[in-house]
Order: C-alpha cells, then structure tokens, then sequence
C-alpha cells in the first residue's frame, strides 16, 4: 500500500482493488497481487520526477484530473493533482453513494478534485506561494462541465446531496475565481489510470505523463540513452524480461 500511495502512484488502483478482498481473498486474488509486487520491485527506480521550465501550464501552477467509471453498484472515481510536470495528489477509490449516471459520477469525481485543490490552494497560500489565477482542472465528459458552469441543468433525478456538491463547484468556478474546467479526450485523461484497467500502450503512456518522466524523455532524449546501463534507467530492459520469462512458465 505505502508505494501505491507514496512512490509507485500508477499502481494506485490495482492496489485499490485487491484491498477489497483483504479479509475474503482467494487464490486468485493472491496472484494478483504477486503480480502487483513483481511490478513494483521490476521498476522500482521508476518514481516521479519534479522538472522546472519543462510544463506547459508554468512553473509551480497547480492543474488537476478528475475522471470516474460508471459502474454498478459504486462507480469507482480517480484524480491527479499535478504541480512541475508530477503528480502531488493521486487518489483511486469507490464513490460512497451510487450514481445514477455517467455525468453524475463524473461530476462527484469532480467535486472531489476541486476540493484537492482547495486545499492545495490554501496549502501554497500559506507557504508565501499564493495562487492568484483559478486552477486549470480537466474533465473529459461535456455534460458534467457544463453542469458546473452552470449553462446546464443536472436534472429532476438529482439528490440533495449532489445538488450541495453542484453548488460548492459553481461557487469556486463563478464567484471565487478558484477553479476553471477545461475538456480533454479520454485518451490524454491521466487520471484514467485510477478509475479503471487499462491496456499495457496506454497504460504506459499515462503512467509517463502522471510521473513526469515524458516531459523529460522529450526534453532529453540523449540523457536516457546514455544511461541505458544505469540501473536507474536499465529497469524497462529488466521488466520485460522478466515478463516474457513469467509468460513463458506460465505456458
């Protein structure tokens, strides 16, 4: 748990979902997790690296994710907060109520994050950082953005409870010049990696950009070739062999 939470922040939501079979595990459940442990100690030099001049959204400006699944009977909602090209803040975990839409677990996904960023807000106010422009937080369901600027209606099916969360989101969006919301394809959704599965290709690419190790394999290609022989670096090598070797004895 403490690498998923600390250091290894793209094995959030594997680990998430195994720590709901604690106490009623089964074989299966114990593999997986075997193989979480091989995947964390194969790149274990894999963390998170913190670049300046590096992210487009500037030098020490907050931005965040917010994604959820729709899933029954609790949709399973993720965030990133990210500050000089790394994750600060990454949470993978089920909704406490059920959500009767895909835009309602979004959006309570989405309240969720913007309270994150509250408090990182107040966090950097009261180091001398204070945050002067909203925060940039990006959304990858129209309806929900649309909700929370208020140029749409969440519906007669919605509850007490969320229209208090509606609230609160308009309020920083509108009135304290908190936070504003920007849509981005699902593909580039960084916090998709805490809200469901997904494939080794698009895993990887989000996980790099979650870490902030694109933004310096872009920059500086040259520096990872020349290291190719540091074990800092020698873990993707290391990974996939010891992938193909677990493929091959599974056969």
């Amino acid at each position: 748990m403490y690498p998923a939470v600390m250091t290894k922040l793209e094995m959030r939501y594997a680990i998430s979902q195994l720590g709901r079979f604690m106490s009623n595990w089964t074989c299966e459940h114990w593999n997986l997790a075997i193989i979480c442990l091989k995947y964390g100690c194969t790149t274990r030099w894999y963390g998170v690296i913190y670049s300046v001049g590096l992210d487009m959204h500037g030098v020490n400006v907050l931005y965040a994710y917010a994604d959820s699944s729709f899933t029954h009977p609790h949709s399973h909602g993720g965030r990133t907060v990210m500050f000089n090209g790394g994750a600060i803040i990454n949470t993978s975990k089920k909704h406490s109520t059920i959500d009767t839409s895909s835009t309602g677990a979004e959006f309570a996904e989405l309240f969720h994050c913007a309270l994150d960023i509250k408090r990182m807000r107040n966090l950097m106010q009261e180091l001398g950082m204070e945050v002067l422009e909203p925060t940039l937080c990006y959304q990858d369901n129209q309806p929900a953005i649309k909700i929370a600027e208020g140029s749409k209606t969440a519906g007669a099916v919605s509850t007490k409870a969320m229209n208090i969360k509606y609230a609160k989101v308009q309020e920083m969006i509108q009135d304290d010049q908190e936070l504003y919301l920007k849509w981005l394809s699902t593909v580039d959704m960084v916090a998709d990696l805490n809200s469901k599965a997904l494939g080794r290709k698009q895993f990887e690419y989000l996980r790099d950009v979650m870490t902030g190790y694109a933004l310096v394999k872009l920059r500086y290609p040259k520096y990872f070739v020349d290291r190719k022989d540091d074990p800092v670096v020698g873990w993707v090598d290391r990974a996939e062999a010891n992938m193909k070797a677990t493929q091959t004895s599974a056969k």
